[in-house]
């Protein structure tokens, strides 16, 4: 499939923790599950679509995950995660997985997002994606974009938190998430020794 395969990563995929980061990368990554049933039947589902809720995936009860297809990166690739969290290694108030690819022209031509600690499941927050496809990168409105990010999630009251803070933090998390994407996707690569 020309994509990394990894069986590592099941485990806290397949928890599915609405405020872990590594499910919400799978989204903007646009990863893909591969699951197994008892007769060694094998079904690939879209990491969007594998996720149904906090704890809750649409894993059916005699199934396994058996590996998470994780897609390869372009060579103008760039991808970042930024969270805020109460203290350090705690689950986050509100976090941003943000990955673009550039063309030639410096046009996005692939970008994926995945909010999470904001919803049941990691949000794809596709008006944002919409809004991004196809743009020169020097002409995007990176606030704009992180803010319309913000208003796809619907966000709970807690202790942490109250939802209009978490969508403010959202906001913020996308945006910043989003440049850094673009700064690595813009920055030149160095080219690898020849043997």
């Amino acid at each position: 499939d020309g994509g990394l395969r990894s069986q590592g990563s099941g485990g806290v995929v397949a928890h599915a923790d609405p405020a872990s980061e590594l499910p919400a990368c799978a989204v903007a990554l646009g990863a893909t599950i591969e699951l197994e049933g008892p007769d060694g039947a094998r079904r690939i589902v879209e990491a969007r679509e594998f996720f149904a809720g906090t704890w809750t995936t649409t894993l059916r009860a005699d199934e396994l995950l058996v590996a998470v297809h994780w897609p390869t990166a372009g060579p103008r690739a760039g991808s970042a995660v930024v969270e805020v969290a109460r203290r350090h290694g705690d689950f986050a108030i509100a976090g941003a997985a943000v990955h673009v690819e550039l063309d030639e022209n410096d046009r996005v031509e692939r970008v994926g997002f995945g909010l999470f600690g904001l919803d049941a499941t990691p949000v794809p927050a596709d008006e944002a994606r919409a809004a991004v496809l196809g743009a020169r990168s020097d002409e995007l409105d990176v606030r704009g974009i992180g803010e319309l990010a913000a208003t796809t999630c619907s966000p709970s009251n807690d202790v942490h938190a109250t939802a209009a803070q978490r969508r403010r933090i959202a906001a913020h998390v996308t945006s910043s998430a989003l440049e850094r994407a673009l700064h690595c996707a813009l920055a030149p690569r160095e080219e690898a020794p020849r043997a």
